[in-house]
């Protein structure tokens, strides 16, 4: 995903603890700046000697070393800004460099805790222009160690146990409403059903995200995706999304980066579950016509 965001430049910023060695040794020429901190204001290893560097990847040899450092590398920002000279005027003991990107409005990408996501931010305007959002792709394949990642935590956090027999298969954390689709299970169903899900489905996730922001699209046992709701994208040679909004196979879930909302399909018990109260409320706001059965809720 980062080399789709960072196509032509890329300029890496860190705190690096001076035990990785093999990470330093291989950065030594593209380094831009690079200066010694007391790290004891770090969140990891405070005790540690550790180096402030600036590094140009433009041929994006390192941009990946980094992302697997995540947990041991202190503060890493992506960024396609040459920073340099501004972190040289400004360095200290304690230059929080979160800070200043925020606070410059400098376009950046971070990485989320254990490398499990990437948090985009756009920069002075906040948000995506109407050009840009033209621009930018959708539907991005995760990697194998997001895809694992991430099902690692959807089996640990929703205690995910699949099966076509027994029902629930997870349990999502309150408040959640699960609603009954089996009356439009068949293919004698009417399609306006269905474009009609996907129609308010759009609606509740982009009252909930950023233009900028991309969620979590899951296709069990298959490809997983990053997807911006905000970027128009064309439907696949079925008439649905890349991975349906529409449990017709398997299960399908819609997940907020920081798991803080969902909205899961299960294909067995023909079922849809959202959790979450600011979706729940997105969802009234924005209610599909085969919201009408309630299974259970909590």
């Amino acid at each position: 995903m980062l080399n789709d965001i960072y196509g032509e430049r890329c300029y890496i910023y860190a705190v690096i603890p001076e035990w990785e060695t093999e990470l330093l040794e291989s950065i030594a020429n593209e380094v831009l700046y690079k200066k010694d901190i007391s790290s004891s204001w770090l969140r990891i290893f405070p005790r540690e000697k550790s180096y402030l560097v600036c590094v140009d990847d433009s041929q994006k040899q390192h941009v990946y070393d980094f992302y697997l450092r995540s947990t041991t590398v202190d503060y890493i920002v992506y960024s396609k800004e040459n920073m340099s000279d501004v972190i040289r005027e400004v360095a200290d003991s304690k230059l929080n460099i979160y800070k200043l990107f925020k606070e410059t409005y400098t376009p950046h990408t971070t990485i989320g805790h254990d490398g499990q996501w990437l948090n985009v931010h756009p920069g002075k305007d906040k948000a995506f222009t109407d050009e840009e959002i033209d621009d930018k792709e959708n539907w991005i394949t995760l990697s194998s160690k997001e895809k694992d990642q991430i099902w690692n935590k959807v089996y640990k956090k929703f205690k995910f146990k699949p099966s076509v027999s027994k029902y629930p298969s997870f349990k999502v954390p309150q408040p959640f409403i699960t609603y009954s689709v089996s009356d439009y299970v068949g293919d004698s169903i009417d399609l306006t059903a269905y474009n009609d899900l996907e129609e308010k489905a759009l609606l509740a996730f982009k009252e909930l995200t950023l233009s900028d922001e991309y969620i979590l699209a899951l296709d069990w046992q298959h490809e997983c995706y990053w997807v911006n709701t905000h970027i128009p994208f064309e439907k696949n040679q079925f008439g649905e999304w890349t991975v349906p909004i529409f449990p017709n196979g398997d299960y399908y879930f819609f997940v907020e980066k920081d798991f803080k909302w969902g909205y899961l399909g299960h294909p067995w018990e023909q079922s849809i579950t959202i959790f979450g109260e600011e979706l729940i409320r997105a969802f009234e706001n924005h209610r599909p016509n085969i919201f009408q059965k309630v299974l259970r809720q909590g």
